[in-house]
């Protein structure tokens, strides 16, 4: 009798501890679980400048810089994601917009993969300029994304006197002012056209094509490009660089995509 009561006590020991087995979860293999953040080697090249990329050319690298959308689309459909480094270098991450990414727009981030100074294929060859090929990109120590998350590329600042250029120095701005004149190049569909800014000043539209930009000539308009300086001390240009066709008004997501 005493025998049978221990081999009932021993088995039911053995499916309690059973049971727990089976209740508890299952632990998942370190390269099964989401959003493992796996460290990366100390001497993995960090790249922040041109020369910096060309010393990691065709490597493994950490591209940092500041995450920058291009908000109008561009030749072969193109419309770039690209880290811009400190010396104003863009390193293309992607040919069109990454939509977990749009939040990082204009702000500073790390890129973490394989460099190259030059298109990494031949299909891509006709594009030129620097790619990383980013197994990963995150925000750098500080910076947070923009809230609420957006759906679309984000709108580029605004701009309506000279002053308020200097923040956004090669950088996509999208720039408000009266279109005074039109001055004619050799190139007899492309012209300068001059905006004047709230503030009086003047930004020279660099190379617009000039039927886009006639029919608003003395009216209030916004045109997205990217800003330029050029020239030193009294003698300073801002030009507008890149821009498409005006809009009419304050505009400030001109030829964007809703």
């Amino acid at each position: 009798m005493l025998f049978e009561v221990r081999a009932i006590a021993a088995s039911v020991l053995v499916f309690a501890a059973c049971a727990r087995r089976e209740d508890a979860p299952i632990e998942r293999a370190p390269e099964q679980r989401p959003n493992v953040v796996h460290a990366e080697p100390a001497e993995l090249p960090v790249v922040r400048t041109r020369q910096e990329l060309a010393r990691a050319d065709r490597q493994r690298a950490v591209v940092e810089g500041v995450y920058e959308i291009a908000p109008l689309a561009g030749g072969e459909d193109t419309q770039p994601a690209a880290v811009v480094l400190v010396d104003g270098t863009r390193v293309v991450r992607a040919l069109r917009p990454v939509p977990e990414e749009l939040a990082f727009d204009r702000r500073r981030v790390r890129a973490i993969g394989t460099v190259s100074v030059g298109p990494p294929d031949a299909r891509t060859q006709a594009l030129g300029g620097p790619r990383v090929l980013a197994e990963r990109v995150e925000l750098r120590a500080g910076e947070a994304p923009i809230t609420p998350t957006p759906t679309s590329v984000p709108t580029p600042p605004q701009v309506t006197t000279i002053a308020g250029f200097a923040p956004h120095l090669d950088r996509w701005v999208a720039v408000t002012g009266t279109l005074e004149s039109l001055a004619p190049l050799a190139d007899a569909a492309r012209a300068d056209a001059e905006l004047r800014l709230a503030d009086g000043g003047l930004v020279t539209v660099d190379h617009a094509v000039e039927a886009d930009f006639r029919p608003f000539v003395g009216r209030l308009v916004t045109a997205i490009g990217r800003a330029s300086v050029t020239g030193r001390g009294g003698a300073l240009s801002v030009r507008l660089v890149g821009a498409r066709a005006p809009c009419l008004g304050v505009a400030p997501r001109c030829g964007m995509t809703p």
